[in-house]
C-alpha cells in the first residue's frame, strides 16, 4: 500500500510541475488578453480555472497521502487536524463572502468587469479571493501534516503575486483614477481593521 501511494506521490510531483508551467502560461495568456482585448477571453478563464482546480486536486491528494503515511503521535495528529480545519474555515468563509460580492459568475471570473467593487470584504483587501483561498490551502496542508503541501502553497503564493500585479495594471487601465484611489485606501493583501 505504501509503495503504491509513494508511486502516486511521484505522479503528483510531475503534475505539480506541469501546473506551475500552466500557471505561467495563464499569466502570459491573460496579459495578452488584457493588451489586445482589454478584458479576459473565455480561453484565459478556462486556463485559469484549470490551473487552480488542478492545483487544488494535487494539494488534496498530497495531504491525503501524507496524512496516512506519516505516523505521528495520535494526539499530535488530531491537534494538527483540528488546527487545519480552523485555518481552512478562516480561509473558506471570506472566500465565499468575496464571491457573493460579485453577484454573478461572469463577474467573479472576470468576463464582465464593468464595475469596480470596493465595498464589503473588498474594502479590506483588493484580492480577498486569492488571500482567503491561500489561507484555506494552508489549512489543508496543516490537516494533512504535509511538508510538500506547504511547499506547494508557497509556490502558489509566488506564482500568484505576478498574476495580481498584472490584474492591478489592467484594472488601472480600465478604471483609472477610481482604481488608483482604491489602491491608496485598500491593501493588496489584507487589513483586519478599517482605518
Amino acid at each position: 500500500m505504501v509503495l503504491m501511494v509513494c508511486q502516486l506521490y511521484w505522479i503528483s510531483y510531475i503534475l505539480f510541475t506541469f501546473d506551475l508551467i500552466l500557471g505561467i502560461v495563464v499569466i502570459l495568456k491573460l496579459s495578452k488578453d488584457y493588451q489586445e482585448q482589454k478584458k479576459r477571453s473565455r480561453t484565459g478563464v478556462i486556463l485559469n480555472t484549470v490551473f487552480y482546480e488542478l492545483f487544488i486536486c494535487i494539494l488534496y491528494f498530497v495531504c491525503w497521502c501524507d496524512f496516512w503515511i506519516i505516523n505521528l503521535i495520535p494526539i499530535f495528529s488530531i491537534a494538527l487536524f483540528i488546527i487545519g480545519i480552523i485555518v481552512l474555515l478562516i480561509g473558506v468563509i471570506p472566500f465565499v463572502i468575496s464571491l457573493k460580492e460579485f453577484k454573478s459568475f461572469k463577474r467573479a471570473v472576470g468576463l464582465d468587469a464593468n464595475e469596480l467593487i470596493t465595498t464589503g470584504i473588498y474594502s479590506r483587501s483588493r484580492n480577498p479571493q486569492i488571500v482567503s483561498w491561500g489561507i484555506a490551502q494552508f489549512g489543508f496542508a496543516i490537516m494533512g501534516h504535509s511538508v510538500f503541501a506547504f511547499i506547494m502553497c508557497i509556490f502558489w503564493i509566488i506564482i500568484n503575486h505576478p498574476y495580481l500585479l498584472m490584474e492591478e495594471k489592467h484594472l488601472k487601465n480600465v478604471f483609472g483614477e477610481k482604481y488608483r484611489e482604491y489602491c491608496k485606501n485598500t491593501p493588496r493583501y489584507f487589513r483586519i481593521k478599517k482605518k
